[in-house]
C-alpha cells in the first residue's frame, strides 16, 4: 500500500465530514464584509459593499462616500470570481445561499483540507511512519480552530495552507531549495493576513538569508510579484497604497461601532506595548488561548539540540 494512502483517507473524511457543515450565509460582521464585497465585484459593482450587507459592522468608508470592506482585497476578488461565475449560472441574486457555500467550499474547506494533507505529507517526507503522518494531520482538523474556520467564509484555512507552504519549502543547510517559490508563496500570506502575514513574510526572510548565507535574491523576486497585487488593490480600494486598516479616519462615520471601543483596540491606531501583552499572556494571548502551545517549547528546544535531519533543523529554527 502506497506510503499516504492513509493520509489521503484521512484527508477525504475530513471534507467529507465537514462538507453538510459548510454555511449558507454569512452569519457575522466579518463574514459579511468579505462577502458583500465578493457579490459587489460579480454584479460589476466595484469594491462598494452590495446588499443586503452594506450595513456589516466590519466596513468602512472611503473618501468618496462609498463603504468598503475593510477585510485584505485578495480573497474578496477571488471569492468574486468565484461569484461571477456562480451567480451568472444559478440566476443572479436569488442564488446568493449556494453562492456564499460555493465560495466557503472553494476558499475555506478546501485549503483547510489541503492544509492537513501537507502536514502530514511534511512529516513523510522527513522520514515519519505513514500512521504518525495521518495522526498528525488528524489532530491538527481536530483540536484547531481550522475546522471551525473551514465551514465559514473567512482568511484562515487559505492563510493556514500559505503557512504550511512556506514551511514545506524552507531551505536547508543542505538544499536551497526554490527560494523565489518561497517567496511567491510567504510574499502572498500579507495579502491574505495583514498583521501576522507580514511577521511570518518578513521572519522567512531573515531565516533564508541566514541559512543561505547570502542575500535571497530568489526570495526577494519571488516575493515582488504579490507585492505589486497588493499594492495595486490596495490603490484601487483605498485610493492610496496602505490597506484599510492604516487608515483610521475610514472608521470615523456616523454610527460606527469601532469609535465608541476604547482605543488600543483594533482597527483604531494599536499601542503596541498593549498589544504585544495581549498576544501573549492577555485575553487574546496564546497562553490563555492555546495553553497546549506551551509544550511546543519543549519541543523547539529538543529539535534545535539534536536535530534529526538539516530540513528538521531549519524548521525548528524558522518556528523559534
Amino acid at each position: 500500500m502506497p506510503r499516504g494512502t492513509l493520509l489521503t483517507l484521512v484527508c477525504l473524511v475530513h471534507f467529507a465530514a465537514l462538507l453538510p457543515l459548510v454555511r449558507e450565509a454569512a452569519e457575522s460582521p466579518n463574514d459579511a464584509s468579505r462577502f458583500g464585497a465578493a457579490v459587489s465585484l460579480a454584479a460589476g459593482g466595484g469594491y462598494g459593499l452590495a446588499a443586503p450587507y452594506a450595513g456589516t459592522l466590519d466596513r468602512a468608508l472611503r473618501d468618496d462616500g462609498v463603504f468598503i470592506s475593510d477585510k485584505p482585497p485578495l480573497l474578496n476578488v477571488l471569492a468574486g470570481s468565484v461569484a461571477w461565475m456562480r451567480l451568472r449560472a444559478g440566476g443572479g441574486e436569488a442564488s446568493l445561499s449556494g453562492t456564499y457555500r460555493l465560495v466557503t467550499i472553494l476558499l475555506s474547506l478546501v485549503p483547510a483540507t489541503l492544509t492537513l494533507g501537507a502536514l502530514g505529507a511534511l512529516l513523510l517526507r522527513l522520514g515519519r511512519s505513514p500512521i504518525e503522518a495521518a495522526l498528525a494531520a488528524l489532530l491538527l482538523g481536530l483540536t484547531t480552530s481550522l475546522t471551525v474556520y473551514a465551514i465559514t467564509f473567512a482568511n484562515h484555512a487559505l492563510a493556514a495552507l500559505l503557512v504550511m507552504g512556506t514551511v514545506i519549502l524552507l531551505p536547508a543547510r543542505d538544499c536551497a531549495g526554490r527560494p523565489w517559490l518561497l517567496g511567491l508563496v510567504a510574499g502572498t500570506l500579507p495579502l491574505i493576513d495583514v498583521p501576522a502575514g507580514s511577521v511570518i513574510g518578513l521572519v522567512t526572510l531573515g531565516h533564508v538569508a541566514l541559512t543561505l548565507r547570502r542575500v535571497p535574491w530568489g526570495f526577494l523576486a519571488g516575493a515582488a510579484i504579490p507585492a505589486v497585487v497588493g499594492l495595486g488593490l490596495n490603490r484601487v480600494l483605498t485610493h492610496t497604497w496602505l490597506p484599510v486598516y492604516f487608515h483610521g479616519e475610514m472608521y470615523e462615520y456616523e454610527g460606527s461601532v469601532w469609535r465608541t471601543l476604547p482605543s488600543g483596540l483594533p482597527p483604531y491606531p494599536v499601542r503596541v506595548f498593549e498589544r504585544l501583552i495581549g498576544m501573549t499572556v492577555g485575553s487574546q494571548g496564546f497562553v490563555l488561548l492555546w495553553p497546549v502551545s506551551l509544550f511546543a517549547l519543549a519541543g523547539l528546544r529538543r529539535a534545535l539540540r539534536a536535530p534529526a535531519s538539516p530540513r528538521e533543523e531549519s524548521i525548528a529554527r524558522w518556528t523559534a
